[in-house]
């Protein structure tokens, strides 16, 4: 694969990192668990969600071939931990 194939597939990734960091500042936003959501907020997060887990199947794809792609295996699947930490923890907190 070439040099510039591989450039493109971690410049879409990074626009999937940006995805998630937009998901979890919309989250720091939220009202704290005290308060109670509006039923529009409600289905605002719902919806976020549910295009979130549509991120994360995109995002795993894309890392699958970078991985099958890289010489450097162990820092491509530090990047897939790193993302699924932050995906699993906001999912959660979401929920």
């Amino acid at each position: 694969m070439s040099v510039a194939k591989l450039g493109e597939l971690v410049k879409k990734r990074g626009s999937y990192e940006a995805k998630m960091t937009q998901f979890m500042t919309f989250l720091k936003l939220m009202p704290d668990s005290g308060h109670s959501l509006t039923p529009s907020q409600v289905l605002e997060l719902e919806m976020r969600v549910s295009r979130l887990e549509v991120l994360y199947s995109e995002f795993d794809a894309l890392q699958t071939e970078l991985e099958l792609l890289s010489e450097d295996v162990d820092e491509r699947y530090s990047e897939r931990e790193q993302f699924e930490t932050q995906y699993y923890a906001q999912l959660s907190r979401a929920r």
